[in-house]
């Protein structure tokens, strides 16, 4: 790339400013409900959007404790735009279920992954390789581009909003790592590499257990998912990180 990790992490935060959106006055909540998809379920449909919820609370958590730990000035304004930005996100969903009337409960899968996200310990890349390379990168457009095509207008709306900020957050995560992974030791990549295939490991068996027979329209199928891990190892590697994404719950599902 024509530009340093460092300028690119700075036109990001520039653009996160210019870009920045309101739930409240930039989605339009006054041209219609919510349209759940036909042949699903009100009840399939608000749990599938429920798990959108709770993951952008999760993304919003993780985000905000990552907070004065990324050693970097320039890496740490951009992550301050990314925690309002989550925030917005999970302001939005909320907005919608309200009109939906009800929010279900988190996916104990789903939990599961959150509490593997939020036990991290390690060096704060570590973290940033799951939030904005692992999921930002590679899981949420496949989650957009469902949503882009759905019968819901105004769920539309909050995807491609929240499908535009993750552009961005995707991009600071690969310039985050090309900024700090030069300088980490061996033993480090590979502790943060098991780590990480860990996390895809619990996220895989989470998608697989509500996977699209089961009726719920908003998550990708076994194919999906081989193909995402496979592009996502490749991006991790290209990034210095060796090593798979590799998923035995695929073939044992």
């Amino acid at each position: 790339m024509s530009s340093s990790p460092r300028a690119r992490i700075e036109s990001l935060t520039a653009r996160a400013h210019a870009e920045a959106w309101s739930p409240r006055t930039d989605l339009d909540w006054w041209g219609g409900g919510p349209v759940v998809p036909a042949g699903v379920s009100a009840a399939a449909y608000v749990d599938s959007v429920s798990q959108l919820f709770h993951a952008e609370q999760a993304s919003l958590r993780i985000a905000a404790a990552l907070v004065g730990r990324l050693g970097d000035p320039a890496a740490e304004a951009f992550l301050a735009t990314q925690v309002a930005d989550e925030e917005r996100h999970a302001q939005a969903l909320r907005g919608y279920l309200e009109r939906l009337g009800d929010v279900a409960p988190i996916d104990r899968h789903l939990a599961a992954v959150v509490a593997h996200a939020r036990r991290a310990d390690g060096p704060p890349w570590v973290q940033i390789a799951a939030l904005d390379v692992m999921l930002a990168h590679e899981v949420m457009p496949l989650q957009q581009r469902r949503l882009a095509h759905g019968r819901c207008p105004l769920l539309r709306q909050i995807g491609a909003r929240l499908a535009a900020d993750d552009v961005r957050h995707a991009a600071f995560g690969v310039a985050y790592l090309e900024l700090t992974l030069p300088t980490v030791a061996a033993a480090e990549r590979a502790a943060g590499q098991a780590w990480l295939a860990e996390l895809w490991q619990l996220w895989t068996v989470a998608v697989l257990a509500r996977a699209r027979p089961a009726g719920r329209p908003l998550h990708p199928d076994r194919g999906a998912l081989a193909a995402l891990a496979t592009h996502a190892a490749a991006l991790l590697r290209q990034l210095g990180l060796v090593g798979e994404l590799s998923a035995p719950a695929l073939a044992g599902a």
